[in-house]
């Protein structure tokens, strides 16, 4: 992903924020708010229907990734709420790749490749099956949301630093 896509990634969720109840917008940090402005695009200029839900905005991947993230840091009033939250987006995670996979599913014409698919199809049965209850959540997943996040702002500070 070119920094030209998360300026305007960045751009939509300041604009996205301005249909945010005010008590809502004064829990982020002022801190982070200056940093969103500061990497906005500053040619890019949406617009949206405030009157219609996140779900038909239309935004980037990208945008979608730094709402959820504010969503997590400060619209969750405690850890419970964070555990609900967190599990909320892996449910979506599942239902996205179950998605993914019944779509694919007829890609795969020789032997070779239905049995590697069986393969993976079992391993993720297997996943399935363990009780994530009983699990401590994993902070920094390699291909989670949040961790994709991180790197997100990794890549701005490290360019704020050089320039």
């Amino acid at each position: 992903m070119t920094n030209e896509n998360y300026e305007i990634a960045v751009a939509e969720v300041l604009e996205y924020l301005k249909g945010i109840r005010k008590e809502d917008l004064e829990k982020i940090s002022p801190k982070f708010m200056e940093f969103l402005k500061k990497n906005a695009s500053k040619e890019y200029k949406p617009k949206f229907d405030y009157t219609k839900p996140l779900s038909e905005l239309h935004l980037m991947k990208e945008s979608k990734e730094i709402i959820c993230f504010i969503c997590y840091k400060y619209w969750c009033r405690n850890e419970k709420e964070k555990l609900e939250f967190y599990k909320l987006l892996e449910n979506n995670e599942k239902l996205y790749r179950k998605e993914w996979e019944e779509k694919t599913k007829n890609m795969f014409h020789s032997k070779e490749d239905r049995t590697y698919y069986n393969q993976e199809e079992n391993i993720k049965n297997q996943k399935d099956s363990i009780n994530l209850n009983n699990l401590p959540i994993k902070k920094s997943s390699k291909n989670g949301i949040f961790s994709k996040i991180k790197q997100f702002f990794k890549k701005f500070f490290k360019k704020e630093k050089r320039g």
